[in-house]
């Protein structure tokens, strides 16, 4: 649907709807990422307490690949996010397309979770009232396609405005428009 938009969030011009969204995401991936990088450095320290009780001291975990794994996917994403924001400033469409492509991807990953989740938790380990969590991703999924409409909405009314300016004859003081300019290569 590549339709340009002038509202939404509640009736808010689109440009400002956009750099809520982009704003709300940066303080959710930042808390997001600090969350992940303490339950990780906790699950490490337990294991290495359960690797020391059962006597196995050459088990390698590569805590500090675990901990740059998530850090640089929630740096990617915060990076998105700071290029839209900076996009509703400038009106550049070009800094929207990494957020576009990256959250298009975490639209398919999150559409892909719900049934994965659904039969893992129904046939590989039944557990029949877990199943209920493949909510959690079909939800993300529905807020980021919201989302995700928002910002493409927003890029195609970029597109059209500017295209409706460049359009537009230049007046130069200089030139006379009536004339007729012929040029030869």
């Amino acid at each position: 649907m590549c339709v340009p938009v002038s509202t939404c969030c509640f009736c808010l011009s689109v440009e400002l709807g956009v750099r809520l969204i982009a704003g709300l995401l940066i303080v959710v991936e930042v808390a997001l990422c600090t969350h992940n990088a303490i339950l990780i450095s906790q699950s490490h320290e337990a294991l290495m307490e359960v690797l020391d009780e059962i006597g196995v001291h050459d088990f390698d975990v590569n805590f500090a690949a675990r901990i740059s794994a998530v850090v640089a996917g929630y740096a990617i994403l915060v990076l998105c996010d700071i290029l839209l924001l900076v996009a509703t400033f400038n009106r550049a469409r070009c800094l929207m397309l990494p957020w576009l492509v990256v959250y298009m991807g975490m639209i398919i990953c999150s559409l892909l979770a719900v049934p994965l989740v659904a039969v893992w938790f129904l046939f590989v380990e039944p557990t029949p009232v877990f199943a209920l969590l493949c909510i959690v991703p079909l939800v993300l999924a529905l807020a980021l396609i919201y989302m995700w409409v928002v910002v493409n909405g927003f890029f195609v009314t970029i597109a059209t405005t500017n295209g409706a300016n460049q359009a537009q004859p230049m007046n130069n003081p200089d030139t006379n428009n009536n004339e007729n300019v012929t040029v030869s290569v």
